[in-house]
C-alpha cells in the first residue's frame, strides 16, 4: 500500500483538496484509493506521534490505526492530509526557519512500516504566507517579533525545508506545488495524488479556480468544457488566463501586507527568493513539481 501524505502548508488550500477528494470518494474507492474523513485520524495520527517519536508501532496499535484509516482491505493507496501534521501554525518559523520541524514526516511515515510513503505539499511565497500566518485565527493577536523571533525573512527558505523532508526519508517521492499556481493546475494536483490517469475526470477539477473566479467567468468556462471536451490542456489554461482577466475575483486576491520593517523592496527580494527555490526544487531528484 502507498501512503500519501499530504502536509499542507498552511495558509494554502484551506481544506479544499481534502473536500474536492472526497466529493470523488465513490470513484476512487472502486478504484482502491481511500480518502478517509479528518475526524477519523487525525487525533489519532498527532498522539501516536507524540508518544512513539519515530518507532513503530506495535501489532496491536497498527491495527486500530488500519481499522481507523481503512475503508477496505489493501488498497492501493491512502491519501491522509493535515496542514498540522510537522507542527501547528504557531510553530511554523520555529528557530526562524521554515518548518524547522520537518523531520517529523519521518515519524509518520514509521506509523505504516512496510508500505511506500509519498510527501505532497503545497508551497507559498514567504512574502504572502508570513502575513496570512499571523492574520490567521491561530495566531491574531501574536506579535510579528514573538512569531518569527526576529529572524530575517529572507532566510525562509523552502529549499531548506524539503531538504530536511528528504534527508528524513531517504528515497520517498516529494510531489510539490506554488499554491499561486493552484487554480491552474487543481485538476492536475487531484490526479497526481490520487494517481489516477490523466484523462479520467474527477469532480472538482476547477474547485479552486471558482475560490478566485466571478461566477459568470465559471458560466463562461463550464460552457467552453461543453463545447471542448478534448481540448488540450494547455490551450484549456490559455482560455482560463483569458477569463481570469476578465473575470477575476479582486477582492479575492488582494493581499495586504503591512509587517515592521518590510518595504516594497524587501518583499520583492524575497519573492526573488522564493522563485530561485522553486526552480532549485524543480531539478532536484526525487521532487515532482506540479506546474501549468
Amino acid at each position: 500500500m502507498q501512503v500519501v501524505f499530504h502536509l499542507g502548508a498552511h495558509q494554502t488550500d484551506h481544506g479544499l483538496l481534502l473536500r474536492s477528494l472526497l466529493r470523488n470518494a465513490d470513484l476512487l474507492l472502486a478504484e482502491e484509493v481511500v480518502v478517509p474523513g479528518p475526524s477519523r485520524y487525525r487525533k489519532l495520527i498527532g498522539d501516536l506521534v507524540g508518544t512513539l517519536r519515530g518507532a513503530e508501532p506495535d501489532e496491536i496499535v497498527q491495527e486500530t490505526l488500519f481499522e481507523s484509516v481503512l475503508d477496505m482491505d489493501e488498497p492501493e493507496r491512502l491519501i491522509l492530509t493535515s496542514d498540522s501534521f510537522i507542527c501547528v501554525p504557531e510553530r511554523a518559523l520555529e528557530a526562524g526557519r521554515l518548518y524547522n520541524r520537518a523531520y517529523k514526516t519521518a515519524w509518520l511515515r514509521a506509523l505504516f512500516p512496510g508500505c511506500e510513503s509519498v510527501f505532497a505539499m503545497a508551497l507559498r511565497n514567504p512574502a504572502t504566507l508570513v502575513p496570512a500566518l499571523l492574520a490567521s485565527n491561530r495566531l491574531r493577536g501574536t506579535s510579528y517579533q514573538a512569531f518569527t523571533g526576529g529572524a530575517d525573512p529572507r532566510a525562509f527558505r523552502w529549499t531548506d525545508a524539503i531538504l530536511r523532508v528528504q534527508a528524513a526519508n531517504p528515497g520517498c517521492p516529494l510531489i510539490l506545488w506554488c499554491n499561486e499556481d493552484t487554480p491552474l493546475i487543481w485538476g492536475d494536483i487531484l490526479h497526481a495524488l490520487t494517481g489516477l490517469p490523466d484523462d479520467l475526470t474527477l469532480e472538482g477539477e476547477y474547485d479552486m479556480l471558482a475560490q478566485v473566479m466571478q461566477r459568470a467567468g465559471m458560466a463562461e468556462l463550464a460552457r467552453h468544457v461543453a463545447e471542448h471536451p478534448r481540448e488540450a490542456p494547455q490551450a484549456r489554461r490559455e482560455k482560463i488566463l483569458d477569463l481570469l482577466d476578465e473575470h477575476a475575483a479582486l477582492d479575492r486576491l488582494d493581499i495586504e501586507i503591512d509587517l515592521p520593517g518590510w518595504t516594497q523592496d524587501l518583499v520583492e527580494e524575497i519573492t526573488a527568493t522564493y522563485d530561485a527555490d522553486v526552480a532549485t526544487l524543480s531539478a532536484m531528484d526525487g521532487i515532482t513539481l506540479i506546474k501549468p
